[in-house]
């Protein structure tokens, strides 16, 4: 997911949370995932939530989509 931040730089803003830490688990149940493994949360610049992307079985193809996908709709 780094990698998205040095690509889109100046676009989007990646941060990486541990779901094992208080920040990471209340971000789990606030987007309402059973299972935290990987997951992409969309946010506006105000902290809205846009969408999610919430599972270990989306690959870097779908990430960058999703991710393309909501720039272009800006």
């Amino acid at each position: 997911m780094s990698e998205l931040g040095v690509e889109y730089e100046g676009r989007i803003n990646v941060t990486i949370l541990d779901v094992n830490t208080e920040e990471g688990k209340a971000a789990v149940a606030k987007y309402g995932w059973e299972e935290a493994r990987h997951g992409l949360v969309t946010l506006k610049p105000d902290g809205t939530m846009v969408g999610t992307l919430p599972s270990h079985r989306y690959g870097m193809p779908e990430i960058r989509a999703k991710v393309e996908e909501l720039l272009a709709a800006e």
